[in-house]
C-alpha cells in the first residue's frame, strides 16, 4: 500500500482529492501546504508519493524543486496541473511526472503502476540514509533531536556544535564533514562555510557582508551565519536566487 502526501495551498484541492481518491491501494496519509511539508521531517520520511499542486513562482516551490532535481529524496513527486496548463509538453520532454485535476483514480493508479514510477519509488527508498532524529549532548545528558528543529551545525575548536530553533546549544561526536555527507539526502541543509551547515528553512533574510560575502539572518534567533565566497554560487542556486 502506497502512502501519499498532498501538498497544496488550496483547501478546496485537498477536499476534492479526499472525495475522489477512495481506493484500497492508495492511502492519502497527509494533506499539508508547502511550508508544513518542508518543516516536517516525519511527513517527508513516510511518504511514497507526493502529489504537489505546484506554484512555480513561489519561494517554497523553488526549494522543493531543488529536492526533485537532486533526485536523492525518499519519495516520488507527481505534479498536479490543470487541464489547461501550457507546461505539459515541456514536462513530458523533461520526464517530469504530472497528472491533471480533477484526478481520476484509474489514471493515478495507471501512472503509479508504470515501470518508471515503480523504479523511482524503489530507488528513492534505497537513498534514504539518515534518521529523522540524531543524538546530541548537553550537560552530560543525551538528547534525541529532530533534524527539522536544527538551525545549523558549526565547528568550534575541534567540536561540532548543534543549534536548535530554540537557540539551545548541543554538542555531538561527529565531525562537520560527517554531517555534510550524511545530510545530502535531506536537501534542507547546506554547507555555506567551512565551519557551518545551515538549515535553509529557517533563513529569514540574506544580507551582504564584508569582502563580497553574505550572511544569513535566522528566524527568531540571535545567530547570523556567514556564507563564504567559495559557497555563494552554489548557495544561490540551491535557494533559487
Amino acid at each position: 500500500m502506497l502512502k501519499i502526501t498532498v501538498i497544496s495551498q488550496e483547501i478546496c484541492v485537498n477536499d476534492k482529492l479526499k472525495q475522489t481518491l477512495q481506493d484500497d491501494n492508495i492511502v492519502i496519509d497527509e494533506y499539508c501546504n508547502n511550508s508544513v511539508f518542508l518543516s516536517n521531517a516525519q511527513i517527508r520520511q513516510k511518504s511514497d508519493i507526493i502529489l504537489w499542486d505546484i506554484d512555480f513562482y513561489n519561494y517554497y516551490s523553488v526549494v522543493i524543486s531543488n529536492i526533485y532535481q537532486k533526485q536523492n529524496h525518499p519519495f516520488v513527486i507527481i505534479l498536479l496541473l490543470s487541464s489547461k496548463d501550457k507546461r505539459k509538453e515541456w514536462l513530458k520532454k523533461n520526464s517530469i511526472l504530472y497528472i491533471t485535476i480533477p484526478i481520476q483514480v484509474n489514471e493515478l493508479e495507471n501512472l503509479i503502476q508504470t515501470r518508471s514510477v515503480k523504479e523511482k519509488i524503489n530507488s528513492s527508498k534505497k537513498k534514504l540514509t539518515f534518521n529523522s532524529k540524531i543524538a546530541a549532548y548537553k550537560e552530560e545528558k543525551i538528547f534525541l533531536i529532530d533534524l527539522s528543529n536544527i538551525y545549523f551545525f558549526s565547528s568550534e575548536e575541534g567540536k561540532t556544535i548543534i543549534i536548535t530553533k530554540e537557540d539551545e546549544i548541543f554538542t555531538c561526536n561527529h565531525t562537520l564533514k560527517y554531517w555534510d555527507d550524511r545530510l545530502t539526502a535531506n536537501n534542507f541543509f547546506f554547507k555555506c562555510h567551512r565551519c557551518f551547515i545551515i538549515n535553509v528553512n529557517y533563513i529569514e533574510q540574506i544580507t551582504p557582508w564584508y569582502n563580497n560575502t553574505l550572511q544569513a539572518i535566522l528566524i527568531n534567533s540571535k545567530f547570523t551565519i556567514p556564507i563564504s565566497r567559495n559557497y555563494i554560487k552554489d548557495f544561490k542556486e540551491f535557494i533559487g536566487m
